[in-house]
């Protein structure tokens, strides 16, 4: 499973890398797409980036814990406890996102785009699976540290 997780990070990495490569290099034949503010590029862009950390964290997390020793480490919890953040993180870039906007560069016959999936109807979009997800990663990672306590407290017993 890690590395599917993996092989997923690293296309997701290359994908990431040529939209981009598009937006900077601009080949020719195409143009950016989007708005001029900054701020919403840099919202989706982090989203983007976040989206791929967490991918890469999952993998992390599933290769500790099939080595077959106990998944109740320190390290664990604290790879929890990232996942938590990156999902804050992508929850908070998708409130600055402008609804129904694209973001990248285009051609006549090709687009290379981040696409928001916010809705156009003006809406303020509120990421609520994501809210749960990261207070489930959280919740988690306390149950990860008290559990790798208890594997110390009984390794030191033995």
């Amino acid at each position: 499973m890690k590395y599917v997780l993996y092989a997923f990070f690293g296309l997701y990495c290359l994908m990431f890398g040529i939209v981009v490569g598009y937006m900077i290099i601009l080949p020719e034949g195409f143009s950016l797409v989007g708005t001029a503010q900054p701020t919403i590029v840099a919202s989706v862009l982090c989203d983007a980036l976040a989206g791929g950390l967490v991918l890469l964290t999952m993998g992390l997390i599933v290769g500790c814990v099939s080595k077959g020793a106990s998944p109740f480490t320190v390290r664990n919890s604290r790879l929890l406890i990232a996942l938590g953040c990156l999902v804050t993180i992508s929850v908070v870039c998708k409130l600055f996102i402008v609804p129904g906007i694209d973001v990248g560069a285009v051609s006549d016959s090709n687009s290379m785009v981040f696409t928001a999936a916010a809705p156009q109807d003006g809406t303020i979009f509120i990421d609520a699976r994501g809210i749960l997800e990261a207070v489930a990663c959280f919740v988690l990672a306390a149950i990860f540290r008290y559990g790798s306590l208890l594997q110390k407290e009984t390794d030191d017993m033995v």
